[in-house]
C-alpha cells in the first residue's frame, strides 16, 4: 500500500508498450489528462438560474475524493507513480490542489454571504460583492474558450473548471480586491479631506 504493490520495471515496462507513459511529460500525458478530466467535470445540474447553490460544496467535495482516489491508485498499483514522468505527477498534483482551493474560495463565498445576511455592518467589507463578481467574471472568462459551457451560468463554470483557478480566477479575484482597495482608498481620502 506505499507504491511497492509490485514490480515497478515490469508495470513502467508494460504501461511504455501501451503508450501510457511518456519521457517529456507533454500535456497529453493520460494520467494527467484524466486527473484534468476529474476535477474539471461538469456537475449533472445546479439548480436555479443564477448558477451554483448548496449542491456546490457537494460537487467539489466529490472532486477532491475522485481526484484522491487517483492518486491513491497511481501510488499503490504497481508502482506505477514511480515510473510516471515527473512532469506529469507534478500536473497531477497540481489539479488536486486546484480543487482544494475552489474548495477554500466557495467556503470564503458561504462565510462572506452569511455575514451578509446576518446584517453586520462591520462584517460586511465588500468580499460577498468581489467573490461573486470574480467567480463571474472568471466563469465568462472560460465559456469564450470552452464552447460545452457556454449555455451555463458563469460563476457554475466557474466552480465546475478547476483548470481555469490559476488563468481565470486568481486574476479576477486579484482586480475585484485591487478595486475594492482603491475605491476604500478613495472614501478614506474623501473623509479626511471633509474633516480638514
Amino acid at each position: 500500500a506505499n507504491g511497492t504493490g509490485g514490480a515497478p520495471a515490469e508495470s513502467g515496462f508494460r504501461l511504455k508498450a501501451a503508450g501510457a507513459l511518456v519521457e517529456d511529460g507533454r500535456a497529453g500525458a493520460p494520467f494527467a489528462a484524466n486527473s484534468r478530466n476529474l476535477v474539471d467535470a461538469l456537475p449533472k445540474h445546479w439548480s436555479g438560474p443564477s448558477g451554483p447553490g448548496p449542491a456546490t460544496e457537494s460537487h467539489l467535495d466529490e472532486k477532491a475524493r475522485r481526484h484522491d482516489l487517483f492518486l491513491r491508485f497511481l501510488a499503490e498499483a504497481a508502482g506505477v507513480w514511480t515510473v510516471v514522468a515527473p512532469a506529469e505527477r507534478e500536473a497531477v498534483l497540481e489539479h488536486g490542489e486546484l480543487v482544494a482551493a475552489l474548495l477554500c474560495v466557495r467556503a470564503l463565498h458561504n462565510e462572506a454571504a452569511e455575514a451578509s445576511e446576518a446584517d453586520d455592518a462591520e462584517a460586511d467589507d465588500g468580499a460577498l460583492a468581489v467573490l461573486r463578481e470574480a467567480t463571474a467574471a472568471a466563469g465568462v472568462a472560460l465559456q469564450a474558450h470552452d464552447a460545452a459551457v457556454r449555455d451555463r451560468p458563469a460563476a457554475e463554470v466557474c466552480y465546475s473548471r478547476a483548470t481555469g483557478v490559476p488563468g481565470a480566477l486568481l486574476p479576477a479575484l486579484a482586480d475585484g480586491f485591487a478595486r475594492r482597495a482603491s475605491v476604500a482608498a478613495a472614501e478614506r481620502g474623501a473623509s479626511l479631506r471633509q474633516r480638514a
